[in-house]
Protein backbone atom coordinates (compact mmCIF):
# COMPACT_ATOMS: atom_id res chain seq x y z
CA UNK A 1 0.00 0.00 0.00
CA UNK A 2 1.30 3.37 -1.05
CA UNK A 3 2.04 5.80 1.56
CA UNK A 4 -0.28 8.48 -0.28
CA UNK A 5 -3.53 5.02 0.78
CA UNK A 6 -2.17 4.79 4.54
CA UNK A 7 -2.04 8.73 5.11
CA UNK A 8 -5.33 8.47 3.79
CA UNK A 9 -6.87 5.70 5.67
CA UNK A 10 -5.42 7.43 9.03
CA UNK A 11 -7.06 10.41 8.25
CA UNK A 12 -10.69 8.95 7.74
CA UNK A 13 -10.19 6.49 11.14
CA UNK A 14 -9.07 9.71 13.00
CA UNK A 15 -12.12 11.55 11.58
CA UNK A 16 -14.63 8.51 12.12
CA UNK A 17 -13.11 8.44 16.14
CA UNK A 18 -13.26 12.70 16.33
CA UNK A 19 -16.79 13.28 14.92
CA UNK A 20 -19.28 11.33 17.34
CA UNK A 21 -16.46 13.38 19.96
CA UNK A 22 -16.69 16.63 18.52
CA UNK A 23 -20.50 16.21 18.21
CA UNK A 24 -20.99 15.81 21.64
CA UNK A 25 -18.85 18.59 22.81
CA UNK A 26 -21.35 20.25 20.38
CA UNK A 27 -24.53 19.22 22.41
CA UNK A 28 -22.71 20.10 25.53
CA UNK A 29 -22.21 23.84 24.25
CA UNK A 30 -25.47 24.36 23.19
CA UNK A 31 -27.14 22.20 26.16
CA UNK A 32 -25.10 24.81 28.61
CA UNK A 33 -26.45 27.66 26.48
CA UNK A 34 -30.15 26.67 26.79
CA UNK A 35 -29.88 25.75 30.10
CA UNK A 36 -28.59 29.79 30.79
CA UNK A 37 -31.30 30.86 28.39
CA UNK A 38 -34.11 28.59 30.71
CA UNK A 39 -32.62 30.25 34.20
CA UNK A 40 -32.92 33.81 32.73
CA UNK A 41 -36.29 32.91 31.51
CA UNK A 42 -37.07 31.60 35.23
CA UNK A 43 -35.96 34.98 36.80
CA UNK A 44 -38.48 36.77 34.44
CA UNK A 45 -41.02 34.54 34.97
CA UNK A 46 -40.79 34.63 38.30
CA UNK A 47 -40.79 38.78 38.59
CA UNK A 48 -43.73 38.62 36.41
CA UNK A 49 -45.86 36.16 38.20
CA UNK A 50 -44.97 37.94 41.82
CA UNK A 51 -46.18 40.88 40.13
CA UNK A 52 -49.66 39.50 38.73
CA UNK A 53 -50.19 37.53 42.35
CA UNK A 54 -50.03 41.11 43.82
CA UNK A 55 -52.29 42.87 41.32
CA UNK A 56 -54.78 40.12 42.38
CA UNK A 57 -54.31 40.33 46.17
CA UNK A 58 -54.48 43.95 45.90
CA UNK A 59 -57.52 43.60 43.64
CA UNK A 60 -59.47 41.01 45.57
CA UNK A 61 -59.04 42.69 48.64
CA UNK A 62 -60.78 45.74 47.24
CA UNK A 63 -63.56 43.52 45.82
CA UNK A 64 -64.41 42.59 49.39
CA UNK A 65 -63.91 45.96 51.40
CA UNK A 66 -66.63 47.44 48.39
CA UNK A 67 -68.74 44.22 48.93
CA UNK A 68 -68.50 44.66 52.89
CA UNK A 69 -69.17 48.33 53.02
CA UNK A 70 -71.78 48.27 49.98
CA UNK A 71 -69.78 50.58 47.99
CA UNK A 72 -71.29 49.51 44.72
CA UNK A 73 -69.25 52.39 42.45
CA UNK A 74 -65.70 50.86 44.07
CA UNK A 75 -67.18 47.09 43.45
CA UNK A 76 -68.20 48.15 40.17
CA UNK A 77 -64.80 50.01 39.28
CA UNK A 78 -62.90 46.84 40.72
CA UNK A 79 -64.95 44.38 38.99
CA UNK A 80 -63.59 46.01 35.70
CA UNK A 81 -60.06 45.83 36.53
CA UNK A 82 -60.76 41.97 37.73
CA UNK A 83 -61.74 41.54 34.13
CA UNK A 84 -58.73 42.84 32.49
CA UNK A 85 -56.40 40.98 34.73
CA UNK A 86 -58.12 37.57 33.94
CA UNK A 87 -57.87 38.26 30.39
CA UNK A 88 -54.68 38.97 30.83
CA UNK A 89 -53.65 35.68 32.64
CA UNK A 90 -55.66 33.55 30.15
CA UNK A 91 -53.55 35.15 27.76
CA UNK A 92 -50.39 34.11 29.73
CA UNK A 93 -51.14 31.06 30.86
CA UNK A 94 -51.84 29.70 27.44
CA UNK A 95 -48.34 31.11 26.72
CA UNK A 96 -46.99 28.98 29.08
CA UNK A 97 -48.43 26.15 27.89
CA UNK A 98 -47.14 26.50 25.11
CA UNK A 99 -43.11 27.07 26.32
CA UNK A 100 -43.70 24.15 28.12
CA UNK A 101 -44.57 22.16 25.52
CA UNK A 102 -41.24 23.33 23.91
CA UNK A 103 -39.19 22.22 26.82
CA UNK A 104 -40.58 18.75 27.05
CA UNK A 105 -39.56 18.84 23.32
CA UNK A 106 -35.85 20.32 23.84
CA UNK A 107 -36.12 17.67 26.50
CA UNK A 108 -36.67 14.72 24.23
CA UNK A 109 -34.10 15.70 22.05
CA UNK A 110 -31.53 15.88 24.23
CA UNK A 111 -32.53 11.81 25.73
CA UNK A 112 -32.26 11.27 22.17
CA UNK A 113 -28.85 12.58 21.89
CA UNK A 114 -28.01 10.89 24.94
CA UNK A 115 -28.91 7.21 23.83
CA UNK A 116 -26.97 7.99 20.36
CA UNK A 117 -23.96 9.20 22.77
CA UNK A 118 -24.24 6.19 25.11
CA UNK A 119 -24.91 3.38 22.42
CA UNK A 120 -21.65 4.76 20.42
CA UNK A 121 -19.64 4.58 23.53
CA UNK A 122 -21.00 1.12 24.55
CA UNK A 123 -20.53 -0.04 20.83
CA UNK A 124 -16.68 1.31 20.96
CA UNK A 125 -16.13 -0.50 24.12
CA UNK A 126 -15.07 3.02 25.99
CA UNK A 127 -15.56 2.20 30.00
CA UNK A 128 -15.42 5.60 31.50
CA UNK A 129 -16.70 7.20 28.68
CA UNK A 130 -19.73 4.75 28.86
CA UNK A 131 -19.79 5.68 32.08
CA UNK A 132 -20.45 9.24 31.49
CA UNK A 133 -22.74 8.98 28.70
CA UNK A 134 -25.04 6.95 31.04
CA UNK A 135 -24.91 9.66 33.80
CA UNK A 136 -25.82 11.99 31.18
CA UNK A 137 -28.75 9.84 30.05
CA UNK A 138 -30.15 9.82 33.38
CA UNK A 139 -30.14 13.51 34.32
CA UNK A 140 -32.04 13.61 30.53
CA UNK A 141 -34.35 11.31 31.90
CA UNK A 142 -35.30 13.26 35.15
CA UNK A 143 -35.34 16.30 33.16
CA UNK A 144 -38.15 15.05 30.82
CA UNK A 145 -39.65 13.65 33.74
CA UNK A 146 -40.11 17.27 35.85
CA UNK A 147 -40.80 19.03 32.16
CA UNK A 148 -43.66 16.69 31.75
CA UNK A 149 -44.94 17.27 35.21
CA UNK A 150 -44.60 20.88 34.52
CA UNK A 151 -46.34 20.65 31.38
CA UNK A 152 -49.72 19.48 32.87
CA UNK A 153 -49.59 21.28 35.76
CA UNK A 154 -49.45 24.61 33.36
CA UNK A 155 -52.29 22.92 31.16
CA UNK A 156 -54.26 21.90 34.59
CA UNK A 157 -54.72 25.37 35.83
CA UNK A 158 -54.95 26.59 32.67
CA UNK A 159 -58.14 24.31 32.38
CA UNK A 160 -59.46 25.75 35.92
CA UNK A 161 -58.41 29.39 35.06
CA UNK A 162 -60.79 29.22 31.75
CA UNK A 163 -63.29 27.00 34.27
CA UNK A 164 -63.46 30.17 36.20
CA UNK A 165 -63.29 33.09 33.89
CA UNK A 166 -66.10 31.33 32.07
CA UNK A 167 -68.55 30.93 35.61
CA UNK A 168 -67.38 34.52 36.69
CA UNK A 169 -68.77 35.92 33.06
CA UNK A 170 -71.98 33.98 33.99
CA UNK A 171 -72.92 35.97 37.22
CA UNK A 172 -71.85 39.25 36.44
CA UNK A 173 -74.85 40.11 34.68
CA UNK A 174 -76.48 39.92 38.37
CA UNK A 175 -73.63 42.22 39.86
CA UNK A 176 -74.13 44.79 36.95
CA UNK A 177 -77.96 45.14 37.71
CA UNK A 178 -77.40 45.50 41.36
CA UNK A 179 -79.59 41.79 41.81
CA UNK A 180 -76.45 39.98 43.09
CA UNK A 181 -78.04 38.03 46.55
CA UNK A 182 -75.99 37.14 49.13
CA UNK A 183 -75.30 33.55 47.70
CA UNK A 184 -74.19 35.08 44.57
CA UNK A 185 -71.61 37.24 46.27
CA UNK A 186 -70.38 34.48 48.07
CA UNK A 187 -69.78 32.02 44.95
CA UNK A 188 -68.05 34.95 43.67
CA UNK A 189 -65.45 35.26 46.91
CA UNK A 190 -64.85 31.63 46.03
CA UNK A 191 -64.21 32.29 42.80
CA UNK A 192 -61.76 35.07 43.67
CA UNK A 193 -59.94 33.09 46.12
CA UNK A 194 -59.77 30.39 43.87
CA UNK A 195 -57.89 32.75 41.34
CA UNK A 196 -55.45 33.35 44.47
CA UNK A 197 -54.77 29.87 45.03
CA UNK A 198 -53.98 29.53 41.67
CA UNK A 199 -51.97 32.33 41.30
CA UNK A 200 -49.63 31.11 44.58
CA UNK A 201 -49.31 27.52 42.84
CA UNK A 202 -48.24 29.19 39.94
CA UNK A 203 -45.15 31.26 41.85
CA UNK A 204 -44.15 28.48 43.45
CA UNK A 205 -43.30 26.40 40.51
CA UNK A 206 -41.42 29.30 38.74
CA UNK A 207 -39.15 29.42 41.70
CA UNK A 208 -38.88 25.46 41.90
CA UNK A 209 -38.02 25.29 38.57
CA UNK A 210 -35.53 28.01 39.21
CA UNK A 211 -34.17 25.75 41.51
CA UNK A 212 -33.92 22.79 39.52
CA UNK A 213 -32.42 24.90 36.79
CA UNK A 214 -29.56 26.09 38.84
CA UNK A 215 -28.76 22.65 39.73
CA UNK A 216 -28.70 21.43 36.36
CA UNK A 217 -26.48 24.45 34.65
CA UNK A 218 -24.26 23.09 38.38
CA UNK A 219 -24.23 19.12 36.83
CA UNK A 220 -23.48 20.37 33.53
CA UNK A 221 -20.22 22.54 34.46
CA UNK A 222 -19.23 19.40 36.77
CA UNK A 223 -19.63 17.15 33.98
CA UNK A 224 -17.77 19.15 31.45
CA UNK A 225 -14.97 19.43 33.61
CA UNK A 226 -15.09 15.34 34.42
CA UNK A 227 -15.01 15.35 30.68
CA UNK A 228 -12.06 17.48 30.05
CA UNK A 229 -9.92 15.71 33.05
Amino acid sequence: MSRHWITLLVALLTLTVATPALAGKKRDRAEKRQDERELADDRRDTIDDATDMARLDTLVEQWHQAWETGNREREISVDGALAVWIKQELRESAHEVGEARGEVARSESERAGSRRELAHDSDRGRPGKTADSARDLSDDRRDLRDDKRDLEAEKRDLRRTRAIAQRLKELQPSFDSGKADKALYAEKSGLLRELQVLARAELARDRQETREDREELREDRRERREKGR
